[in-house]
């Protein structure tokens, strides 16, 4: 299942919680699959990802989760964020 993917116990501290600093090897994380499941599109992500994260970071300084636990998305095969209020100064 989708939804369990990058939330082992055996390979994360605190897997349910949400930790975008997560230190994770390409050998733990899931999100573009590998070999022939590579997902074609993972390039164009990366680059839109750093554009995207870079700007934000050069243009604030400091984020702040604004709830303790982030709503998810009620999915049976994947995991998804509803939501992720940020406070950014």
């Amino acid at each position: 299942m989708l939804a369990a993917a990058n939330r082992d116990p055996q390979q994360f501290a605190e897997p349910d919680r949400f930790d975008i600093r997560r230190r994770v090897t390409p050998q733990q994380h899931t999100a573009f699959a590998v070999g022939l499941h590579y997902c074609l599109g993972a390039p164009l992500a990366r680059q839109e990802g750093e554009v995207a994260f870079g700007t934000l970071f050069r243009r604030f300084r400091t984020f702040t989760l604004a709830v303790d636990k982030p709503a998810y998305k009620p999915m049976v095969i994947a995991r998804a964020l509803q939501s992720l209020p940020v406070v950014m100064e």
